[in-house]
């Protein structure tokens, strides 16, 4: 993103923060940012989607927020840009495996982060796709 910022010379500053995997230090980091009063913009990507949800909305009321990568539950005014990293990610993922597996392939799907809602249009994507491939076993 900085060497984006570097190129567009109207945009004075950007200010990188890092909750390292942490809600509470996201939310925390997203409160400061808007508190602070030196943020025109807000671009994040939540760590889950539920737990982010309530400090997005509340900095929707202050600036315009863009979210990406994964989504949150809120109708304000948010501008939501999802890399192929949702439902599309999830079927070329399942076609490279049937496509690239035998008969007598076996495939084993280990979830992570339940709730986080590119997480399950991914998953829900592989489903439909392997469900298409009864020669594959495969488990969750």
């Amino acid at each position: 993103m900085q060497a984006e910022v570097d190129l567009h010379p109207e945009i004075a500053e950007l200010i990188h923060v890092d909750a390292e995997g942490s809600d509470e230090k996201q939310i925390a980091d997203i409160a400061d940012l808007v508190a602070s009063g030196n943020c025109d913009v807000l671009i994040v990507s939540p760590n889950t989607t539920a737990a982010l949800t309530p400090a997005v909305e509340q900095a929707c009321a202050v600036l315009p927020v863009v979210v990406f990568d994964r989504g949150v539950f809120t109708d304000c005014p948010v501008s939501f840009v999802q890399p192929i990293g949702g439902y599309a990610f999830g079927e070329a993922g399942a076609r490279y495996i049937i496509d690239n597996c035998g008969a007598d392939c076996n495939v084993l799907a280990l979830r992570i982060l339940p709730g986080v809602d590119v997480l399950e249009e991914r998953w829900a994507a592989a489903k439909l796709a392997f469900a298409d491939a009864p020669e594959l076993m495969w488990w969750v």
